[in-house]
């Protein structure tokens, strides 16, 4: 345990004021019409979820985040705040399952200490670099995985599309007219589900695809574990 904190806590300090923090992902694993499922996962912040089977094939699920931390060293501050909805396909068999989901959602962040890989020169007259902005993201994610009655595990391939917008620096209107930037965020889900209620732990990682591109900080690793519920699920003999 020890050597597992060391290591994500050098993740979290891999740069000086990371922008962005991916969310968890949300893979419900339905098992037919009617089922809704809802959890809260602990990382750097919180992670809130809700899913809900609307036929025997599709689902949709709305996904938020909120972190607040002032961990790093130097007493840099780093806000997130994060909201989306999806809405996709399932489908299962008494083992195996697949499901495709993909949605929008919009968020912001706010930190100290070159926020923004931009690095533009310190306005005159400020003790801190206190910079912020929203951004929209899409995402679309398939995922794959197996059920057994107290295990079901999953592999999620998350790509995620940053567009950054509206940012501000110590007061000053900052221009993001960049493009947008494409992140592959794979993750591993594992549940441990009894009766209604459902344990997770889930470590996923983010790389963006193009890096040329790339003009912000961003945390590569987390790890998450949760606790939720799940109605009317079915048990496939």
């Amino acid at each position: 345990m020890r050597i597992i904190f060391i290591l994500l806590m050098a993740i979290m300090l891999y740069a000086c004021s990371p922008v962005y923090l991916p969310n968890a992902r949300n893979v419900p694993m339905f098992s037919k019409a009617g089922e809704v499922q809802g959890s809260l996962s602990f990382m750097s912040g919180y992670n809130y979820q809700a899913a809900v089977a609307v036929t025997n094939h599709i689902g949709i699920m709305g996904n938020g985040m909120y972190a607040d931390s002032k961990s790093d060293i130097r007493g840099s501050i780093n806000r997130y705040s994060f909201n989306e909805f999806g809405v996709g396909y399932y489908s299962n068999n008494d083992k195996y399952y697949f499901d495709l989901f993909g949605g929008f959602g919009v968020g912001k962040t706010t930190g100290t200490d070159s926020v923004f890989a931009i690095h533009a020169p310190q306005p005159s007259g400020y003790d801190i670099n206190l910079s912020s902005a929203t951004y929209n993201r899409f995402f679309v994610q398939p995922s794959f995985g197996l059920k057994r009655k107290h295990f079901h595990g999953a592999l999620a391939y998350r790509f995620s599309l940053m567009d950054f917008k509206n940012g501000v620096r110590n007061g000053r209107t900052i221009e993001l007219n960049r493009t947008p930037v494409m992140f592959f965020e794979p993750a591993f889900i594992a549940k441990f589900p009894f009766e209604k209620f459902v344990i997770g732990v889930q470590v996923g990682l983010s790389t963006p695809m193009n890096k040329a591109d790339l003009y912000f900080d961003y945390i590569p690793m987390v790890v998450s574990t949760s606790i939720g519920f799940r109605l009317n699920y079915e048990v496939k003999k």
